[in-house]
């Protein structure tokens, strides 16, 4: 997991150090919902949850036409919710900092530039809780106080697209992507969950390069 994560870094600041990378880089700022469950093995009836995901990207062109390195740091909220038992439902909610590290391609167009990209992720949880409710009440606790042990980190792949439109000095583009978790995330030797994730988001992008859009 430690070597993932340093390659990780690795690769994004050996690619800031390009030299001609560094002045046509774009920043980008997003956010928007993601609808997350769980592949969970012995199988059980599931709901998906909804949250926040959002954060900032960083666009760096890798000297091909359309071609970029992507890298990314995200809040992403993800769970999974058990389907009602007895009148009573409850979800497990894991906070996670992600750090993505995507390839992506520019497909060339006059005006709305599609494109897509692929690559991998790692997660680092910041905060568990569980949530049931009899349909009356509700109580909500920290994972560590209702004595389930999750993972602190998590990684994955991810894959997307979306389309981007000029728009000011930079560019507004609308995003969706799916990440499949590969990692267990509960320290249960008689459960094995693992993330599954839907994310649509909007964000804006500018040029560092003044000359450009």
């Amino acid at each position: 997991m430690r070597r993932l994560w340093a390659f990780t870094i690795v690769g994004a600041f050996v690619a800031l150090g390009a030299s001609d990378a560094e002045a046509q880089m774009r920043l980008g700022a997003k956010g928007g919902v993601a609808f997350s469950n769980a592949s969970l093995d012995p199988d059980e009836e599931t709901e998906s949850v909804s949250g926040f995901i959002g954060g900032a990207e960083v666009q760096i062109p890798l000297g091909m036409s359309g071609l970029v390195l992507q890298p990314e740091l995200l809040y992403a909220a993800k769970g999974v919710e058990f389907e009602e038992i007895d009148g009573i439902t409850a979800s497990i909610n894991i906070d996670y900092v992600e750090v993505p590290l995507l390839v992506r391609f520019n497909i060339p167009a006059q005006s709305v530039m599609p494109f897509v990209y692929a690559g991998g992720v790692v997660s680092f949880e910041s905060s568990c809780s569980i949530e049931g409710t009899d349909g009356e009440v509700t109580v909500d606790s920290d994972c560590e106080d209702a004595e389930l042990e999750t993972e602190s980190t998590d990684f994955g792949v991810l894959f997307g697209g979306g389309l981007a439109f000029p728009v000011g000095p930079g560019d507004l583009f609308v995003e969706g992507r799916y990440t499949l978790g590969l990692a267990d995330v509960i320290a249960d030797e008689d459960l094995e969950a693992k993330n599954r994730s839907a994310a649509v988001m909007v964000g804006y992008s500018v040029s560092l390069d003044p000359t450009r859009r």
